[in-house]
């Protein structure tokens, strides 16, 4: 394995710098030379090759992929490989979600599950609540983003008539309610993970919503 993972290209995922591997790396363990993080490149060449299936998928897949009427073996074969190339994606992201992924990896890998569940659920691989569940994370996801987006933007912004009048009510009141909708919907995402009982847990997110004021 760690002979594999020296031809493949990595960067870190906290900096984006290129990583290179010493002679006697860990590959669930390199430390990056730039930054000074620890990054696990099993779980990154994971990610990578999932979200490589998950393209292929997406560009080679046929229409009659989304027929819920037809079972596996009534695809045409485009379908079928593609079908092959989604459950690809989703058994590799399984495997990386058992590792607390870095930010990036993370986001990519619950937009990537969010879509594919619901394409397997067409064909009954996956429940509906796995698919409720992938697709809350990732509205979750979106919400914190603009939350935190906005957050930044109310520190950075410099007071004047205008702002103070017209924008930052409009922003604080936006806030407001994303923190809101992010405790209800993350409430609701540990609602569906003790339904789902995963056999061993997934690392899809860091907690509760910090309070920022």
């Amino acid at each position: 394995m760690e002979n594999d993972l020296r031809k493949v290209g990595f960067t870190c995922p906290h900096c984006g710098q290129p990583l290179e591997a010493a002679s006697d790396f860990v590959p669930a363990a390199v430390n990056c030379p730039h930054c000074n993080q620890l990054v696990n490149l099993e779980a990154q060449e994971i990610v990578m090759r999932a979200q490589e299936a998950y393209l292929w998928a997406l560009t080679n897949g046929t229409p009659d992929l989304l027929d819920a009427r037809r079972r596996p073996d009534q695809l045409s074969p485009p379908a079928k490989d593609a079908l092959r190339a989604y459950l690809q994606a989703y058994t590799g992201l399984q495997a990386a979600f058992r590792n607390k992924l870095p930010s990036p990896h993370r986001e990519v890998g619950i937009e990537i599950m969010a879509e594919v569940t619901r394409i397997l659920a067409c064909h009954m691989m996956v429940s509906k609540t796995e698919v409720e569940y992938w697709t809350q994370l990732m509205v979750c996801q979106t919400a914190d983003q603009e939350y935190q987006d906005l957050g930044k933007r109310l520190s950075q912004s410099r007071p004047s008539i205008f702002t103070r009048l017209f924008r930052h009510p409009r922003w604080r009141l936006r806030r407001f309610q994303l923190k809101r909708a992010l405790v209800r919907r993350r409430a609701r995402v540990q609602e569906l993970e003790w339904e789902l009982a995963f056999v061993e847990p997934l690392h899809t997110h860091n907690g509760p919503l910090e309070t920022q004021t």
